[in-house]
């Protein structure tokens, strides 16, 4: 890991982010989440959904999403093994989403 000026609080640094099913948080269910360490190691997963989703994600999320989907105990396993031990440090453009709700996997 590059040197920093300060001692980051957690050397596994995640930097996280998720499309979801509707923009409203409480909602939400995960439709897919990309994770970037620190040092380059990425995994991104698409997850199987079936439900309700917003017509704005319909229109800008879902065409987007092309990958094989994955079940969410298989997201969660590939989660938790991508994250390693120790304490991970997520970080994310808008948190309501992208750090919160990724805790329910783990």
């Amino acid at each position: 890991m590059k040197r920093f000026l300060t001692k980051p609080f957690s050397e596994n640094i995640i930097f996280a982010d998720t499309e979801f099913s509707t923009l409203n948080p409480y909602e939400g269910e995960i439709l897919s989440i990309g994770l970037l360490k620190f040092g380059g190691e990425e995994l991104y997963l698409e997850l199987e959904h079936e439900g309700w989703t917003s017509n704005f994600v319909k229109k800008h999320v879902l065409p987007l999403l092309a990958e094989p989907k994955v079940s969410r105990e298989e997201a969660r396993k590939k989660i938790i093994a991508f994250v390693g031990e120790g304490e991970p440090y997520m970080v994310g453009l808008v948190n309501q989403f992208d750090t919160i709700h990724p805790h329910i996997y783990a």
